[in-house]
């Protein structure tokens, strides 16, 4: 007579193949969540880089276009967390940059604000310092700090830089 059985799996062998897959798996699945994780932090940090930089770039130009006695505030040695300057376009003197809620704003010829930087990001520490002595050809040090706009709190979208540059008037 003739053995018919086909050779099968235990119930062990299949029980012990499922956890293999299992952890399998759970590897696979930890290993994606990571590397979104930092895919998502290295967006973040990018978008705060990108974004402060333009706004630096916005400020400066602002003092570069200003005329070498157009500084009004902050005077020669101070600070302050807004600057005032003259242009030599009467239809825009002068022209406030502010913080507001968290949004550098800009005002000409005591205009309704516009927003400078981004709604992505948050704003704060921001500081204008006068580093001249005479009021003509100061210096004007500029700081801030931007961060993510992290409604969700999550910890990979966390991130603040401070940026700091000097700029002065170049028209004559």
């Amino acid at each position: 007579m003739m053995n018919n059985s086909r050779p099968a799996f235990t119930l062990l062998e299949i029980i012990l193949y499922l956890f293999i897959f299992a952890v399998i798996g759970l590897a696979v699945f930890s290993f994606s969540q990571m590397a979104f994780s930092v895919n998502a932090h290295s967006q973040i940090v990018a978008e705060v880089d990108s974004d402060g930089s333009a706004l630096m770039q916005r400020l400066i130009g602002y003092i570069h276009r200003t005329p070498s006695n157009g500084i009004n505030y902050p005077l020669a040695m101070a600070s302050s967390d807004s600057l005032s300057i003259t242009t030599t376009d009467s239809a825009t003197t002068p022209v406030v940059i502010s913080l507001q809620s968290g949004v550098v704003v800009v005002s000409e010829a005591g205009g309704e604000p516009v927003a400078m930087s981004s709604n992505r990001v948050r704003v704060s520490d921001l500081q204008f310092q006068n580093l001249g002595t005479s009021g003509v050809n100061d210096i004007i040090r500029i700081s801030f700090r931007l961060a993510n706009n992290n409604q969700g709190n999550r910890a990979e979208f966390d991130y603040s830089r401070s940026f700091t540059s000097a700029a002065s008037p170049l028209l004559r």
